[in-house]
């Protein structure tokens, strides 16, 4: 395995992006834990606090909702989809409560 560079490191962690354009290229999904301040503008992404749902069937569920969000291309969709639960769930705490930025509620009239 060759030796990289520091700036090809460099280069390569700035290549990794929350917020990929229409016009990027996407070659892999990666799951990031991270505090929720710091996830602000990523397109992806769910908090996690203390609760009873158990973390694959949480994992799953934040996936579904991923996969199901109208705003997912088709590249985003094959490359969530292509993630493993237990990739996603390595993470989490042993039970939470998953909230969704972007799901509102709808309304019945």
């Amino acid at each position: 395995m060759p030796v990289e560079s520091k700036d090809d490191l460099t280069s390569l962690l700035n290549s990794l992006t929350g917020q990929p354009n229409d016009d990027d290229l996407l070659l892999y999904a990666i799951p990031v834990c991270a505090p929720y301040s710091v996830l602000l503008k990523y397109k992806f992404r769910v908090k996690l606090n203390p609760g009873t749902t158990k973390r694959g069937k949480a994992s799953k569920m934040a996936l579904f909702q991923f996969t199901s969000d109208k705003s997912t291309n088709n590249r985003e969709r094959e490359l969530i989809r292509a993630m493993k639960d237990e990739e996603v769930s390595r993470n989490f705490p042993g039970c939470v409560k998953l909230t969704l930025p972007r799901v509102k509620p709808s309304r019945k009239k």
